[in-house]
């Protein structure tokens, strides 16, 4: 599988076909083993193949039981996932001033303090109704420990790309009052299309399930209205799409929100080397960013028709339940 995996991170399509070919051959109902043959499959613009890939994986995937995973994410009252936090993450990075925290548990390990307080109050989230100043202060003062580690050689602003951090952005900012929060947003079935086929389900059960994907991304929107609301400018916005397209248009504004000034280094992401720096350990979608940007990836989703349905179906059947505009469903 890593030799599959390293092929296709370095291009070498031909040699990453033949690989996902035979781990399929050897182990067929491994569903990593048919999300890789999809990945290539769709790199190479083979969609039929890709869509037969996927359908196999999602009816492989483990099924979380009658009651998915992710409506337990509703009771926890921002960025997409994967692709598009990376690609934003190195592109601030490669600026001089910035460096890239990647997917860096330091926020929620500021949570973990307060799970063995014998005081049910004072666990977490029903610590959010009687946060003290205290409280947030050392929230602050033992993430920035965690991760002074990536300020050096003249650091400013590290982007912090945890997955999670949809659902802390309140906390976050109670926090950080100064802090940037980016919420990225991108067509919802290409997100979830790339949840499905990179996320490691150990880390987030509902990536197994195409039906838990749709609701999970139904969820995250809910979340964001929420966030947008109780938290009126002190969020920036981007588009994938528009980040990709028009890079330096967009990205812009973001900088100069965090109070940088505008370098082209930032839109040459793939050229990044920064001497000295701490690097954060590679992700599922660090191959992407090795290249300049491009936008391949935008509208994927409808290459793979039916294979997709139950995703969508339960997307707009929980934007309804939830109360979201269901005009709006799908749309970019």
């Amino acid at each position: 599988m890593q030799q599959a995996i390293h092929a296709f991170s370095q291009g070498d399509l031909a040699t990453a076909e033949g690989l996902s070919d035979r781990l399929v051959a050897l182990a067929p109902r491994d569903v990593n083993a048919w999300l890789l043959r999809g990945r290539v499959a769709g790199r190479s613009g083979r969609w039929k193949r890709a869509e037969e890939a996927l359908d196999r994986a999602a009816k492989l995937a483990p099924r979380e039981g009658e009651v998915p995973f992710a409506r337990a994410m509703i009771r926890m009252k921002q960025g997409r996932f994967a692709a598009a936090a990376e690609l934003l993450e190195k592109m601030i990075a490669s600026h001089p001033l910035g460096a890239g925290g990647g997917e860096t548990d330091a926020f929620l390990a500021q949570l973990a303090r307060f799970e063995g307080d014998p005081d049910p109050r004072r666990r977490w989230p029903e610590l959010a109704a009687s946060l003290s100043t205290a409280d947030l202060d050392l929230i602050a003062s033992g993430y920035l420990e965690h991760t002074d580690a990536f300020v050096v050689g003249g650091v400013e602003r590290v982007a912090d790309k945890q997955l999670q951090n949809w659902l802390f952005a309140g906390l976050f900012a109670a926090a950080f009052p100064d802090a940037t929060i980016v919420h990225i947003r991108r067509d919802p079935f290409d997100t979830g299309l790339s949840c499905f086929e990179r996320l490691v389900p150990a880390a987030m059960p509902w990536c197994c399930d195409l039906a838990h994907v749709g609701q999970m991304l139904a969820i995250h929107e809910w979340m964001m209205v929420h966030w947008h609301s109780v938290l009126p400018g002190r969020m920036v916005e981007i588009r994938y799409e528009s980040l990709v397209r028009e890079p330096e248009a967009t990205l812009r504004p973001l900088l100069e929100a965090t109070g940088l000034a505008w370098d082209d280094a930032c839109v040459r992401q793939h050229e990044r080397k920064h001497a000295g720096l701490r690097e954060p350990p590679p992700t599922l979608s660090a191959d992407q960013v090795k290249r300049p940007v491009y936008d391949t990836s935008i509208g994927r989703a409808e290459r793979f028709g039916a294979a997709l349905e139950p995703m969508r179906v339960a997307y707009r059947s929980m934007r309804r339940e939830l109360g979201l505009d269901p005009a709006a469903s799908g749309r970019p």
